[in-house]
C-alpha cells in the first residue's frame, strides 16, 4: 500500500505542529509530528486498522479513522492506496469531519 497525504492533511499536520511548537516548545512538536507520522505509516502494513467510519462511509469509498489523541486521523482506502483525508480535533463537532470529507469525496471521484 502507497500512503498519499491529502493537501488538506498536509497543512492541518503543519497547523497543528506549529500550534504545538508556539505552546510547549519545538521538542514537544518533534515528538508530537514523530507520533502521527509513524500512526500513519503503520497503515501500509495494516490498512484496515482504523474504525470504519459508518456515518461517513458508501459502498464504493471505504473511509475509516485513527485515533491519535486528541486527533482524528481520516483515511480512504482505494485499490493499493491508502488516501490520508484530515487531522482533525476529536473535540470538533461530528458534523465538521463529516463537512471535510465529503468535500474531499467529491473532488475525488
Amino acid at each position: 500500500m502507497v500512503i498519499v497525504w491529502s493537501d488538506l492533511a498536509r497543512f492541518q499536520l503543519i497547523s497543528i505542529i506549529e500550534y504545538i511548537e508556539n505552546l510547549y516548545g519545538k521538542t514537544t512538536a518533534q515528538h508530537v509530528y514523530i507520533k502521527i507520522v509513524e500512526h500513519v505509516n503503520l497503515l501500509e502494513i495494516f490498512p484496515r486498522m482504523g474504525v470504519r467510519d459508518f456515518r461517513i462511509a458508501i459502498d464504493e469509498f471505504e473511509i475509516r479513522y485513527l485515533i491519535n489523541t486528541p486527533n482524528i486521523i481520516h483515511y480512504l482506502i482505494q485499490e493499493n492506496k491508502i488516501h490520508i483525508i484530515s487531522i482533525l480535533d476529536s473535540r470538533q463537532a461530528p458534523e465538521v469531519a463529516c463537512r471535510v470529507i465529503s468535500n474531499f469525496l467529491q473532488q475525488h471521484k
